[in-house]
């Protein structure tokens, strides 16, 4: 079959699917299925696909959600609007629509109170909520964005001070904040809106970065190496991702969780059989064809690969952050403290 006829009978799997969803959001929900639907139907040149997605994205933008976060919430689903009137998806007045939602927003971002995930949401909500003229509008915002940074750097730089000193658990996490700060940092700067953020702070939470990842540490994280490799000048390029991905990275670790099952051979869009796991998925999950980790995003990644004039613009959606993604590295501090505490009791130490 080929891939576009494949990508058309995808595309009824992911409508259907993305009206039986609750969650209006960017990631898991209506706003990002909508924006993926847009994207496929552009690709396909198919009106029937478009109309879909713009009544799913009608139905986000009504959403009752008072959550402000980009992943569930209001955040995200001004960035999905913003997304498609500024790739010409769709003609619309992106501040009338979502006026009062970015009044909310920036309620939210200005409450400073919060731990270090907390502050990050709010991070995130201002770099993909705001346009350029909300910016303006919204300065206080932005002041109160530098304060939650700082806060926010001064602690992971301490945290990575720290364990170049003393063995710990906590490596794993303070990877996945790096990641999340970096790449909040180079999007930052690519948007214009890093000149109030302390440059000598960033350079030397860079510089202790690879001291920790030179001594051992930390893992090499392709991620994080990516967006340190950014600088202000430079834009995304999603072709070198492409050519540095190998073959085994390109399986659908999405469907292998939500089918809990782990499949040692590769599995394409649209391979013989991907129609099987699918239609598993639909049935037992009703997150599979979300924008983040799923078969949405995984489109777009297909797209990008086989239209290479998207690629830019396809390269927002397919790194948008993994801002929540700490399970792993949760069980992995409970599994070594667990270790260190048998450890001691072995070696007779309380």
């Amino acid at each position: 079959m080929e891939a576009k006829e494949y990508y058309t009978k995808l595309s009824d799997y992911l409508i259907l699917n993305g009206y039986s969803k609750n969650n209006s959001g960017l990631y898991y929900g209506k706003a990002g299925l909508a924006v993926g639907l847009f994207e496929l139907s552009r690709y396909l040149n198919d009106e029937r696909i478009e109309n879909h997605a713009f009544e799913l994205l009608n139905q986000s933008l009504i959403s009752k959600t008072e959550v402000c976060d980009l992943e569930k919430g209001l955040s995200g689903i001004a960035y999905a609007l913003r997304y498609l009137v500024e790739n010409r998806f769709i003609e619309a007045d992106a501040n009338e629509l979502i006026g009062d939602k970015l009044d909310k927003i920036a309620i939210y971002i200005c409450d400073d109170s919060g731990k270090w995930q907390e502050r990050m949401d709010k991070l995130y909500a201002l770099l993909y909520a705001f346009g350029k003229d909300e910016f303006m509008r919204f300065q206080s915002c932005m002041g109160n964005a530098a304060i939650l940074w700082e806060k926010n750097t001064e602690e992971m730089l301490n945290d990575l001070s720290h364990i170049l000193t003393v063995d710990s658990p906590l490596t794993l996490e303070l990877q996945r904040r790096f990641i999340l700060w970096i790449q909040w940092l180079r999007r930052a700067e690519r948007r214009d809106i890093s000149s109030q953020l302390n440059k000598t702070l960033v350079s030397e939470t860079i510089i202790t970065y690879r001291k920790v990842l030179d001594s051992g540490l930390l893992m090499q994280s392709s991620t994080a190496n990516y967006f340190l490799y950014q600088t202000k000048s430079n834009r995304i390029d999603l072709s070198a991702i492409l050519e540095a991905i190998s073959t085994q990275d390109r399986i659908i670790d999405s469907f292998c969780n939500l089918l809990d099952k782990s499949f040692t051979d590769p599995i394409y869009i649209h391979g013989e059989k991907t129609e099987t796991f699918i239609q598993n998925a639909m049935q037992n999950n009703i997150y599979c064809s979300k924008l983040k980790g799923g078969l949405t995003q995984l489109l777009m990644y297909e797209i990008a690969v086989e239209d290479p004039s998207a690629r830019e613009r396809l390269s927002e959606l397919i790194l948008l952050p993994d801002i929540h993604e700490i399970k792993g590295a949760e069980k992995q501090i409970i599994q070594t403290i667990n270790y260190n505490e048998k450890t001691d009791t072995v070696n007779g130490h309380e």
